[in-house]
């Protein structure tokens, strides 16, 4: 890896090697008391107005983070939605990675992926990084990773939650104690947000998101969409190396705003979904389970406040 230590702001530096996937770029900074703006940029040329593959701007007045790009002076159209709330604070200590996937970056915070931006500009265009705004940066060092995360904070489940917590975030990885057998069940409980988009739980191989794991289920919940409301299934097998046919179930079972109690129960051939007590559907096994599909990790993240997750037998 490269590194570069104690920048001045606003730092521009070129790159060591050409962007490709696999690559990692890290910046260890501190976020200034008073913040209001800061932006990381990967940029296309030497001058002010060269085109951005990537503009990261997080704006502490507005408490987000806008991904964008800029091509020809034109900026493209905003992104803001991510999987958690902004992990970027005023004040606060902060490694972000920008790690470059098959078809988009993916960045994280002090480790936990936060959100991902579709390329739009050829990898090979970018030659410089920029760095502007509230805050001083001591490191930034550039690399590769084998995985994305390297690092995930991972629960152990069961957890031992109380009524009187409060709800976990957006999002939630929990390892499972051992492989899950026939009769054992995952039980989420958690509240739809007041104007959601979708939610899902995966039942996986691992918490990293690059390479793609291994889901054996996947479970996602809709509610604006063209297909219509309802509970999307679908599956990632190591083998097939890509998504399944999805199913979806014609479903009000989640609504937005009110809470719920998703039980999902390790059949001989599949999984069992139940909603509050009342069965949802059955979701059949695409094909046999390799050693490198068997679920070890239960994954939850989107528009719903998670409440807690336990496993139990039926």
């Amino acid at each position: 890896s490269c590194l570069f230590f104690v920048q001045p702001i606003p730092f521009l530096s070129e790159l060591p090697v050409t962007l490709s996937k696999g690559r990692t770029i890290t910046i260890h900074g501190d976020i200034f008391p008073d913040a209001v703006r800061m932006s990381l940029n990967l940029v296309c040329g030497s001058h002010m107005d060269s085109d951005l593959a990537l503009h990261l701007n997080p704006r502490f007045d507005q408490n987000y983070v806008v991904r964008n790009c800029r091509v020809a002076n034109h900026w493209g159209q905003e992104e803001a939605a991510a999987h958690r709330k902004n992990p970027l604070h005023r004040g606060k200590k902060f490694a972000l990675t920008v790690f470059v996937a098959e078809e988009q970056f993916l960045v994280s915070v002090d480790g936990r992926h936060f959100c991902g931006f579709t390329f739009r500009v050829p990898l090979q265009r970018v030659v410089m990084l920029a760095v502007h705004g509230d805050l001083s940066v001591s490191v930034v060092e550039h690399g590769t990773a084998e995985i994305y995360p390297e690092n995930c904070p991972v629960m152990e489940l069961p957890l031992s939650r109380t009524t009187e917590d409060p709800p976990m975030d957006s999002s939630f990885i929990g390892r499972l104690a051992g492989p899950l057998e026939p009769g054992d069940y995952v039980e989420v409980l958690g509240r739809v947000k007041l104007l959601p988009h979708s939610f899902y739980v995966n039942f996986q191989r691992g918490c990293h998101i690059w390479p793609h794991p291994s889901i054996s289920l996947h479970v996602n919940p809709r509610f604006k969409t063209g297909a219509g409301v309802g509970v999307a299934l679908n599956s990632w097998l190591h083998h097939k190396k890509r998504w399944g046919r999805e199913e979806l179930v014609r479903s009000t079972a989640f609504r937005p705003g009110r809470e719920f109690t998703l039980r999902i129960v390790q059949l001989d051939d599949g999984f069992q979904l139940r909603v509050d007590d009342k069965d949802l559907t059955v979701f059949k096994y695409r094909s046999e389970l390799k050693e490198e599909d068997i679920v070890d990790t239960v994954v939850v993240q989107g528009d719903v406040f998670i409440r807690d997750v336990t496993v139990g037998k039926s």
